[in-house]
């Protein structure tokens, strides 16, 4: 039975959204669980398109 873990980052400011750095910064920490980048992803995002959280579950 395969493991699954389930990766969650949420922006710093949500007001504002998340940034290019935490982004980044959970692409690697997902590469890093062993994603292989064809994982879907889904985000939260406000009003204006910012991205308030980001999650991806990944198979191990």
């Amino acid at each position: 039975m395969p493991l699954h873990q389930k990766l969650t980052n949420e922006a710093t400011d949500r007001r504002t959204g998340m940034t290019l750095d935490e982004l980044a910064t959970f692409v690697t920490r997902a590469l890093h669980a062993g994603a292989d980048g064809a994982e879907p992803v889904t985000v939260v995002a406000g009003m204006r398109g910012g991205i308030k959280q980001i999650t991806v579950e990944v198979q191990q």
